[in-house]
């Protein structure tokens, strides 16, 4: 048995186009062997896929009569079309009565017991199909149907199906179902389309310059205090210069540490996972054996239940002897043992709760080993970790080196810009005091030239006037 979900869709006109006649041609019918509805007011196919697209659009409406909320899921996609597709080799003793029955166990499985459902069989294919349309919407109350784990609930019903018919024809969804058990997250591959398929298996026969941010370092040619203002500034600007560096380097060294932490965890992450299925994969030749052995074994219980020298058989293999010689819970494994041989179901149990014990065993057996693969990832992700830490710490005392030399280094200029401007002041003090002297001495013999010719003055008056009284 194989169930097939194809994709949802809106158009039933469409899905019943397709269902109900030959494809590609909507004239004819002759692949169509029968059809059969449920919770439809009729029994004719195409007024079935009429009723259930007025169903879908009249939702709103079913809703508000039936009193539930308008705010639940909505969807257009109200078409779910699903085929169920046996084995070739079932198609002689497989009857209508028997595709009905698994048709109505997968809408079951689907929890779509009561929604609107057409069935048709079709004969056009070498495997006995049937074909599945089911109105997600409710008659009743406009809900529509949740897809959730769909998928997995038809595998499951699939894998109960072919138990029940005694015959498993897909071992693969066994072993997905068992793993899924386990708490292992599997999925089967996706389909792959006709015409991919075959398209596949046919085709596998000098550095750019840019403008420097120089400064003028020239002192200026005019006077002292303009050159001394622009070696100030070309020491700021380089101190700022400096301090921008630093701030980008330790930004940089943060995000780079980050950076590669996070690479770090990703890699664990992908390694972990990776390892792990590595382990289940190597694990699954070891589950599909036991599988298999155990189906043996219960094949060979029921063929020798059918004989009486076969019961002997069974109740001499169920017997826990070692059990019994042990003492490990007498009472129990003598009771146990009575009920074994006295019961074909017991026996059963017993066989079945070995099988259970056997699973559990290599279920451990394998989680130590997913256990032991990631320590070993992990250990060597606290080494990568460690060397990161190292390297960190490594370009972390470089960059503080570096800072505390370029520091050093504009400190140094500060100081020698502050010698420079203590020599200018005291030359321009010199220059000031030698100028001031030179107009002391300067007025000084001014005053004395002047204080000369005053004496002069004075003595030739003086000389004139005596001769002026005589002459009186």
């Amino acid at each position: 048995m194989v169930p097939k979900l194809h994709a949802k869709g809106s158009s039933f006109r469409g899905i019943g186009l397709y269902v109900l006649y030959d494809k590609w041609r909507a004239e004819t019918d002759e692949r169509v062997e029968w059809f059969e509805t449920r919770n439809l007011a009729t029994e004719d196919g195409h007024l079935a896929w009429r009723l259930m697209a007025a169903t879908a659009m009249d939702a709103d409406r079913l809703k508000q009569r039936a009193g539930v909320s308008n705010a639940g899921r909505k969807s257009k996609d109200a078409v779910l079309h699903l085929t169920l597709s046996w084995h070739p080799e079932e198609a002689e003793g497989l009857d209508r009565h028997e595709m009905v029955r698994a048709a109505e166990g997968a809408i079951k499985a689907l929890r779509a017991e009561d929604r609107q459902v057409l069935i048709v069989a079709h004969n056009d294919e070498e495997q006995p199909h049937v074909h599945v349309v089911i109105n997600r919407v409710c008659p009743r109350e406009g809900r529509m149907l949740s897809s959730s784990k769909e998928k997995l609930h038809l595998s499951r019903w699939a894998q109960r199906y072919e138990e029940e018919r005694g015959t498993i024809y897909c071992e693969e969804r066994v072993l997905n179902n068992a793993a899924r058990d386990r708490g292992e997250y599997t999925r089967g591959g996706k389909d792959v389309p006709r015409h991919l398929y075959e398209q596949r298996a046919a085709n596998d026969r000098g550095p750019r310059k840019g403008r420097a941010d120089t400064d003028r370092d020239q002192p200026n040619s005019g006077d002292p205090s303009s050159r001394g203002r622009d070696e100030d500034r070309r020491v700021g600007k380089e101190a700022r210069a400096a301090r921008r560096r630093q701030s980008e380097a330790w930004l940089k060294l943060a995000a780079d540490d980050r950076v590669r932490r996070a690479g770090l965890r990703e890699h664990v992450k992908r390694d972990t996972a990776a390892k792990r299925q590595a382990v289940i994969d190597q694990f699954r030749g070891r589950w599909r054996e036991l599988h298999q052995r155990q189906r043996d074994e219960l094949a060979v219980f029921r063929e020798d239940e059918a004989s009486v020298l076969g019961r002997v058989n069974n109740r001499l293999r169920s017997l826990d002897l070692k059990g019994v010689i042990r003492g490990e819970r007498r009472g129990r494994t003598l009771g146990a043992a009575f009920n074994t041989q006295v019961s074909a179901g017991a026996r059963r149990l017993q066989l079945e709760a070995d099988h259970a014990r056997q699973r559990r065993r290599l279920e451990r057996e394998q989680n130590g080993e997913v256990r032991r693969a990631i320590r070993r990832v992990r250990e060597e992700a606290a080494k990568a970790l460690t060397q990161l830490r190292g390297r960190f710490q490594a370009e972390r005392a470089e960059l503080v080196l570096r800072a505390s030399m370029e520091q050093a280094k504009v400190r140094a200029a500060w100081r020698q810009r502050k010698r420079a401007r203590a020599v200018a002041v005291e030359d321009r003090r010199r220059r000031d005091g030698a100028t001031l002297s030179v107009s002391q001495d300067q007025a000084s013999a001014s005053q004395a030239a002047l204080h000369k010719r005053l004496r002069r003055r004075i003595a030739k008056r003086q000389q004139r006037r005596p001769d002026r009284g005589r002459g009186r």
